[in-house]
């Protein structure tokens, strides 16, 4: 899609995922929280903001949620975990 001022191609998102893992049980965390970060870029469609807290993933329902499967099975395979997640088709994408 063309925003019609120039010939850059716009991206158009339906949802936006705030996501923060807690690895649990570790003193290993942040590595594991930026390996997990580093499979999420891996995925294509999708457009990641790293924050100091919380990612945020926009990208469509199924690209969304591929992300979410994505980071619950790299955090699984590194033990006890928490996971937020927040789901928006408005918030985030304007």
């Amino acid at each position: 899609m063309l925003d019609g001022t120039n010939n850059e191609a716009k991206h158009v998102f339906e949802y936006s995922c705030s996501m923060a893992l807690y690895p649990l049980g570790t003193e290993d965390y942040v590595r594991i929280i930026s390996d997990a970060i580093i499979k999420l870029r891996e995925l294509k469609n999708i457009e990641i903001t790293v924050g100091k807290t919380n990612t945020v993933v926009k990208g469509s329902k199924e690209e969304i949620f591929k992300a979410i499967n994505l980071l619950v099975e790299e955090a699984q395979k590194r033990g006890e975990f928490a996971l937020t997640i927040t789901i928006s088709n408005v918030c985030g994408l304007t």
